[in-house]
């Protein structure tokens, strides 16, 4: 049977997941997050958010009436931008910089941060063609 497409919104300490379908949008389930949801992006069964003052938080949403948190790691200070890659999720944060974190086991143990990228503080993070950038509070900046 073939699901519609999940929509995922984020709204300060809320991660929305609608169902499309045409032009129709169904609220279909959410999750209210510790911090204030910045950002997400979506891997597999996990929606991983970057949730200001309370880090990343890993959301199961394997099934989206009832997702979950599964796991969640604190940064040094307010992460606003996440994007994923791989096993791997790279994060914006305003002290920490860039951070990469593993997530090769998102519903069995707690994240870890893996490494830091630039110190220099961030405020969003994209990936294209394996090059890592992101904005400070002007332009983009690459690491």
């Amino acid at each position: 049977m073939k699901r519609n497409p999940i929509l995922f919104i984020i709204s300060l300490a809320f991660v929305v997941l609608f169902s499309l379908r045409g032009e129709t949008a169904n609220t279909i389930g959410w999750v209210n997050t510790p911090g204030n949801a910045y950002a997400v992006d979506v891997s597999g069964s996990y929606a991983y958010v970057a949730d200001d003052f309370a880090g990343l938080q890993v959301i199961n949403v394997s099934e989206p009436q009832n997702p979950t948190i599964v796991g969640t790691l604190d940064t040094p200070g307010h992460t606003h931008g996440v994007a994923m890659s791989g096993s791997y999720a790279y994060l914006a944060d305003s002290s920490g910089g860039f951070l990469i974190v593993d997530v090769s086991t998102p519903n069995k143990s707690k994240p870890r941060r893996f490494s830091h990228g630039s110190r220099q503080r961030r405020r969003s993070v994209r990936l294209r063609e394996h090059r890592l950038s992101g904005s400070q509070r002007s332009g983009l900046a690459d690491c």
